[in-house]
């Protein structure tokens, strides 16, 4: 199915055109409205996706006990993708870089996934264009130490700046893209194909595992993933006479054993994870070979078609799962490329042309769907114990365009999807997020170090590992569980932000009385020790019957309803707290 390694071509033009100048105006990142519903013509397409995605959450939810695992989701960074080649040797790309990189490190993520293209890292590549100079790049002087080799080459550079933020780093390696780079190695691979399909392989092999070498034993990631997509290798490499690909499946095992090879050779003892994978729309004789290979400590999957009119492909990374786990039950999972294709099963099944699917996948009105892929996955992560998920369209974290917008009318779905990169990456500049990009930073991020992150938290920013609460009712918006909503009334209890206690602190710090300054953390509890008694009662009697209007002794500590009068009904608020203490 070969018109399904779309996942790849999204990952290059999404990557290569990041970086382009944005429009005059500015994006607006403004989530107090919700995102707008679908226009007419996307109304199927969204309904089938949500469906998908609710029942397939459903089904997680059925069978998945809710505990966390150790498994966590990467960060893409698509401002270093591999498809730029020298397009990523500038300053300026360099500081695009540290800028993504520090908005995932605020959004909480600890793990940085890149990719390295074959056969950027081969220094006869780079003979080769220094003979032949690529149209985009006159006089080529570059060579493979550009990019690996020493301190300063960019791959070493670059891993060591994602480890000096104490960040984990999981490289893919895939072939460079014919039409997406300023080096493209369509008549580098072609050369090599005038030497038969037995040379080429032998020589592709020995060329790519050299890479694959160098990775490991100069980078040293935590996790490499030595193949992705064997298809999609296939049709970046070219075809010789008659279709005949590179490799069949056999022989893409081959060149799995042989790149692990190498890679013991040159980097013995190494801790690095090797893993390689296929995509869900892929054929099983893949996931056949692959998942009893002892070169293998993991198994990867890409997840873009929710499914055809013929296959399940969501269902797929549970099935999956489950199989390579009873072929080989040491060997872990992780899912190395995931988004929601915005397509209905008919044209996933009809093999929609990738160039239409970018031009709908800019769109705000998809945020719903993007974030409840991201809950999907981090339940499918949970359920069926997969060691990394990412991600892959990292620029929906920042921006979004607008259905409608006349600007865009006419363009082609890679010309929106440059606009849309170029105001991502002015947006991450700021730390400036969509609803997406806070759902992802909310399935990261941990405020009070329970292990639940705060998305999938029923109390945030109150530390309850097993999730019970308290015994008392938590209303709506209460993030830390103290019985009073963080900014907006619930009933008859006013916020804490109209109070005046600490909407972020479930409980005074200490159980002595008056001890801490104000502003008060549990609002029933007038005096701060962690109890509420008669003591907090008798606050009331020189404030009772007062009223805002009439002034002191008024105060807003004590309105517990924000009636603008204290009275009886914010005495009566203490009764379902009485005797009990926060902690």
């Amino acid at each position: 199915m070969r018109g399904l390694q779309l996942s790849a071509l999204f990952l290059l033009a999404a990557a290569f055109l990041v970086g382009l100048p944005s429009r005059s105006q500015d994006v607006e990142a403004d989530h107090t409205s919700p995102p707008p519903p679908p226009p007419a013509e996307f109304q199927q397409h969204y309904g089938e996706l949500s469906q998908k995605l609710t029942a397939f959450e459903a089904q997680i939810d059925a069978s998945w006990d809710g505990s966390l695992g150790s498994g966590e989701f990467a960060g893409s960074l698509i401002a270093a993708n591999g498809n730029k080649t020298v397009g990523l040797l500038g300053q300026t790309q360099w500081t695009r870089i540290t800028q993504m990189l520090d908005a995932y490190e605020a959004m909480g993520v600890d793990l940085i996934k890149l990719d390295v293209n074959y056969p950027t890292l081969t220094p006869a590549f780079h003979t080769y264009l220094q003979a032949n100079d690529p149209p985009l790049v006159p006089n080529y002087t570059f060579t493979a130490q550009n990019f690996i080799g020493t301190p300063n080459s960019f791959y070493n550079k670059l891993v060591t700046e994602i480890r000096s933020r104490g960040l984990g780093v999981w490289i893919e390696h895939g072939t460079l893209f014919q039409d997406y780079s300023p080096t493209p190695p369509g008549p580098y691979f072609a050369d090599m194909r005038t030497s038969g399909v037995s040379a080429t392989q032998s020589r592709y092999t020995q060329e790519r595992s050299a890479e694959a070498a160098a990775i490991v034993s100069q980078l040293q990631p935590d996790y490499f993933s030595i193949l992705e997509e064997p298809t999609t290798q296939n049709d970046n490499f070219g075809y010789f006479p008659g279709s005949t690909p590179l490799f069949d499946p056999n022989g893409w095992k081959g060149y799995v054993q042989a790149a692990a090879a190498a890679i013991d050779s040159a980097a013995p003892g190494s801790t690095t994870l090797i893993g390689a994978g296929i995509g869900t729309w892929d054929s099983t004789t893949y996931l056949v070979l692959f998942a009893p290979m002892p070169e293998l400590d993991y198994f990867d999957i890409h997840v873009y078609p929710l499914r055809s009119l013929t296959a399940d492909f969501l269902q797929r990374a549970i099935d999956w799962a489950d199989y390579v786990r009873s072929v080989d039950p040491d060997k872990l999972m992780t899912i190395g490329e995931t988004w929601a294709y915005k397509t209905t099963a008919q044209e996933v099944s009809d093999e929609l042309d990738y160039n239409i699917i970018f031009g709908r996948d800019v769109y705000s009105f998809w945020e719903p769907i993007d974030s409840q892929l991201l809950d999907v996955m981090f339940k499918l992560m949970h359920y069926k114990d997969y060691t990394g998920v990412m991600p892959f369209w990292a620029g929906y974290y920042f921006a979004y365009l607008t259905y409608g917008d006349p600007e865009l009318e006419g363009l082609s779905g890679i010309e929106l999807l440059t606009i849309a990169g170029a105001e991502a990456q002015d947006n991450w500049a700021t730390m400036t997020l969509t609803g997406t990009g806070e759902r992802f930073r909310d399935l990261n991020l941990d405020a009070d170090g329970d292990v639940y992150p705060n998305a999938m938290d029923n109390c945030p920013l109150w530390p309850n590992p097993t999730q019970a609460l308290p015994n008392w009712n938590v209303p709506t918006g209460d993030s830390d569980c103290d019985g009073y909503p963080d900014a907006t009334p619930e009933g008859l209890k006013a916020p804490e932000s109209f109070i005046g206690t600490i909407a972020t602190q479930h409980c005074s710090a200490t159980p002595d009385i008056g001890d801490e300054d104000p502003p008060d953390a549990w609002p029933p509890d007038f005096n701060d020790n962690q109890l509420v008694n008669g003591a907090d009662w008798l606050t009331f009697n020189s404030r009772f019957g007062s009223s805002a209007s009439g002034g002191p002794p008024y105060e807003v500590r004590w309105d517990l309803n924000a009636s603008g009068l204290i009275n009886g009904a914010d005495m009566l608020q203490l009764n379902q707290y009485f005797g009990k203490r926060c902690a």
